[in-house]
């Protein structure tokens, strides 16, 4: 069987054991009382749902990583990437269950984040070799955060992380982890579709947000031009774009970043009189559309690359006065309580 075979084979093998292994986290975390109560800041989580979906990614992903062991007798999970998927997958767990407080949960995540840098190096010139570290915590710290504060919707996080793995998968395309990714948040998505029954907890979107993350620095490694960023952050759009907005909407009313509010784009949507189903699909579309104009960043000759980052452009521009208009009103969710979310 050709390696690209064995690759899709891995990945359609993920897809059955994260379905398999989430169900069972899901009885688990029923069991022990591992619930995520209801959030007065998303309306439609009225009732505990459990966590530990992460953890059933995180198994599947595992499960098959290690059988690529055997795919040409090499290692395919880097230092950076196995280092950072544990981490965060702990700190997440750590958060889901004793919720140390955003500024406690920051200061964790940066120093983990500077650790999993320091194993990347390598990934910039040596003429810029000295921000290495400064700048690859900085997009760890970014990518985990940008999807742990998206993750607000039923199955949003899931087909976003599934479209920007399949993006990274054609970027890189001898690399399998992120097909086997695909297949494991595929799995998952089957009870985190509305009305979910998990969630992913945050060490299921500190998983995803480091392994993009690093992904894409590895990307990077390979390819190490802003062309080849420009079109990585556009394939992240949609985390991006959720983690810049929330940032300047709770500006705007005088709130610190990291404090709660009812203003995630997916909410707002929902106040716009638009299903949490459709929050979603409207959420992997513009995915989609993102991930499509970054790969075009990255292939596509100058003139149309620099066209697909003009539309990048407007399509941003054209989506915030709508948003802004779709205020989540009080009576959907009680500000004192939103003052509990981390970032």
């Amino acid at each position: 069987m050709s390696s690209l075979g064995v690759t899709l084979g891995l990945g359609a093998g993920a897809a059955l054991a994260s379905t398999l292994l989430t169900w069972v986290a899901r009885q688990v975390a029923r069991r022990v009382g591992f619930v995520a109560p209801p959030n007065p800041i998303v309306p439609s989580h009225t009732h505990p749902v459990a966590y530990m979906g992460g953890t059933g990614i995180a198994a599947a992903a595992l499960l098959f990583v290690a059988g690529l062991w055997g795919v040409g007798g090499e290692a395919v999970l880097s230092l950076g990437l196995g280092v950072g998927s544990v981490l965060f997958l702990l700190i997440g767990l750590w958060d889901d269950l004793i919720a140390p407080g955003p500024r406690n949960k920051l200061l964790v995540q940066l120093v983990a984040s500077v650790a999993v840098a320091w194993s990347l190096r390598g990934w910039l010139p040596p003429s810029v070799s000295w921000a290495e570290v400064p700048l690859g915590a900085f997009v760890i710290v970014s990518g985990v955060n940008a999807v742990n504060l998206t993750d607000v919707a039923d199955g949003l996080v899931g087909g976003l992380a599934v479209v920007a793995f399949g993006a990274l998968a054609l970027l890189v395309p001898g690399d399998p982890i992120p097909v086997v990714m695909v297949g494991a948040v595929l799995g998952f998505l089957v009870w985190n579709r509305a009305p979910a029954s998990i969630y992913l907890g945050d060490a299921g979107s500190h998983l995803i947000g480091a392994l993009l993350a690093v992904l894409s620095l590895q990307v990077l490694a390979e390819h190490p031009t802003l062309r080849q960023g420009a079109g990585l952050a556009a394939i992240m759009g949609v985390f991006i774009f959720e983690l810049g907005f929330l940032t300047v909407v709770r500006a705007r009313k005088g709130l610190p970043f990291w404090r709660g509010s009812p203003d995630h784009f997916a909410l707002r949507l929902q106040a716009g009189g638009f299903s949490r189903q459709a929050s979603a699909r409207i959420g992997w579309t513009a995915g989609a559309i993102l991930a499509g104009l970054g790969l075009l960043i990255s292939w596509a000759p100058a003139p149309v690359a620099y066209g697909a980052l003009a539309v990048w452009a407007m399509l941003v521009v054209a989506v915030v006065p709508p948003l802004l208009r779709w205020e989540v009103r009080p009576k959907q969710a009680r500000p004192a309580a939103a003052a509990q979310e981390a970032p």
